[in-house]
């Protein structure tokens, strides 16, 4: 299964045993590598996957996995509802995450927040994966504008924890109803707790998104909607119960903003995913709106509080 910078093999034993082994860059591996050893309880008591720290060489990491484990991507493709437990499951990791008491914060690398190049009006969208810049254009006329907030989200995180950086449904495992754990920690460090809880809304946010562009059945899109919706609000009940950062009435409208910069980052990034013009205009359609009016998203499109 590739996983754009890096490639993940799975392998099932006789015995029943199963293993993930991920290939990446010797960089990418030593940093992830470092923060399993550093924080053995970033995926400890979960059958999901558990880190191996065996030295198969610099750029291979080997993960004990559940049999029956899969990504949370792998059941929006095959449009299998996800556990119910899912999305506060996660939740509950990423506060308990922000809130570990660390003292040598401000040693650590900064986590991998979306960088945001300047809008530059006219690049075409051919030239965007070779240019490495975002393709402002395709947001549509409020291109500028969008460029603008995402940059001013972006300067406003200021590190203030240890955080995942990278939360989306491909870096989380789930086995069975009540197992879920985040993986892929190489983009880990010093950052913003709203970014993280910002990426996972966002998670949810694309796929409901994107789902009212491919199908054609409005009750469909409708349905998936009410369970993203509801998902929504079970991982912020749940954040909300175990954070303190939560306690700070402008935190969620942070998060908020933080989910239309990634959303923005999904649709106009280079991107080894191909994305239809549909899908990016809606997807940027509903950056703009995160970015801009956060409080009225909070009131209308999440149902929650």
């Amino acid at each position: 299964m590739h996983r754009g910078r890096h490639v993940v093999v799975r392998a099932e034993l006789d015995n029943g045993e199963a293993f993930a082994l991920k290939l990446a860059s010797a960089a990418a591996a030593e940093r992830e590598r470092r923060w399993y050893r550093a924080l053995p309880a970033l995926n400890a008591g979960s059958a999901a996957s558990r880190f191996v720290d065996d030295d198969l060489g610099e750029d291979v990491l080997l993960f004990a996995v559940h049999p029956a484990a899969l990504d949370a991507r792998a059941y929006a493709v095959a449009q299998q509802r996800l556990p119910a437990a899912f999305a506060a499951n996660v939740a509950r990791q990423l506060a308990a995450l922000h809130a570990m008491p660390l003292q040598d914060l401000n040693d650590m690398p900064l986590a991998r927040i979306a960088a945001i190049p300047a809008w530059n009006g006219g690049v075409a969208a051919a030239s965007n994966v070779a240019t490495g810049a975002w393709d402002w254009d395709a947001a549509g006329p409020r291109g500028a504008e969008l460029a603008a907030a995402c940059a001013e989200v972006r300067e406003a995180l200021l590190p203030s924890a240890f955080v995942h950086g990278d939360v989306r449904w491909e870096n989380v495992i789930v086995a069975g109803d009540d197992d879920a754990v985040l993986i892929d920690w190489e983009d880990a460090g010093r950052g913003a707790p709203a970014w993280d809880v910002g990426c996972l809304f966002a998670s949810f946010a694309s796929y409901a998104i994107r789902a009212r562009v491919l199908f054609a059945s409005v009750l469909r899109a409708e349905a998936l909607d009410a369970v993203v919706h509801e998902q929504v609000a079970a991982a912020w009940r749940a954040y909300r119960a175990d954070s303190e950062n939560a306690r700070d009435p402008s935190f969620l409208l942070a998060a908020i903003r933080c989910a239309g910069l990634r959303l923005a980052e999904n649709a106009l990034a280079p991107s080894a995913t191909a994305l239809s013009q549909p899908e990016i205009v809606a997807l940027a359609g509903a950056a703009d709106e995160m970015l801009h009016a956060p409080g009225a998203v909070v009131a209308r499109w999440h149902g929650i509080r």
